[in-house]
């Protein structure tokens, strides 16, 4: 099972930093912020690279393409040199965002490749999810001002995660008894890690609190992992893996 684990967890991974990347970019763009939160957002991008290039090992572990591994390498170094420039910046000055629109855009082509091989749907809903608990850490992180995001950016994701645990339902709908068997227990994992991590992401709203860091990466770690046993439900459904 844990030989399996890059393999499983590399494209997830990497959708969810590819998508906080253009979310916190978005922000950076549209959002009206202080030169302070528009400085910590800048630097917190330098989680979501660290974030990409983790999956960028996992998938070399997991013998992804060459031709895909190089391309995520262009995005990676990119990616940090922007950010690395950024950090020799005094004070709360931060890089004009056109500096960052290179490595997005060699990110981007670098999830379209991935999810062609992952399935468009399945991307779009792992990315959605992983994407949007991730970019909340990093601007709660950032000490963000912007209090609409910790409404908007937990139901976004916990409807992507949920949404991919009703596709993955739907997925197995229509496998035979005997194929179904063995996903029993993984498909109550899955469904246990996306609703406890909605919860947990839900619960300083409920209980009207501030939103904390250790909240959100309670819930991050749920989601993903949520993904992490969905893609290997998929897997086994399709026949990839026995």
């Amino acid at each position: 099972m844990t030989e399996l684990l890059p393999a499983r967890l590399f494209a997830p991974l990497a959708l969810t930093a590819i998508a906080a990347l253009g979310l916190l970019l978005w922000v950076l763009r549209n959002g009206d912020l202080c030169p302070g939160q528009r400085r910590r957002i800048s630097d917190g991008l330098l989680s979501t690279w660290a974030v990409f290039g983790l999956a960028l090992m996992l998938g070399v572990e997991a013998g992804a393409p060459r031709p895909l591994l190089w391309l995520g390498g262009l995005a990676l170094a990119a990616g940090l040199g922007s950010v690395l420039y950024q950090a020799r910046l005094q004070g709360k000055r931060s890089l004009g965002l056109s500096w960052h629109y290179p490595a997005l855009g060699l990110a981007l082509l670098y999830g379209l490749w991935l999810g062609w091989r992952m399935g468009p749907v399945w991307a779009l809903l792992a990315a959605g999810t992983g994407g949007c608990v991730f970019a909340h850490l990093i601007m709660v992180r950032a000490k963000h001002r912007l209090q609409a995001f910790n409404t908007l950016l937990p139901l976004a994701g916990s409807v992507f995660g949920i949404l991919w645990l009703l596709a993955l339902l739907v997925r197995a709908a229509g496998v035979d008894q005997q194929q179904l068997q063995p996903l029993v227990m993984p498909f109550v994992q899955v469904s246990g890690a996306v609703l406890i991590g909605a919860l947990v992401w839900f619960a300083p709203l409920l209980r009207k609190e501030q939103t904390k860091p250790p909240v959100i990466a309670v819930a991050a770690l749920l989601m993903i992992g949520a993904l992490t046993l969905g893609q290997g439900i998929i897997w086994h459904i399709s026949g990839n893996i026995g």
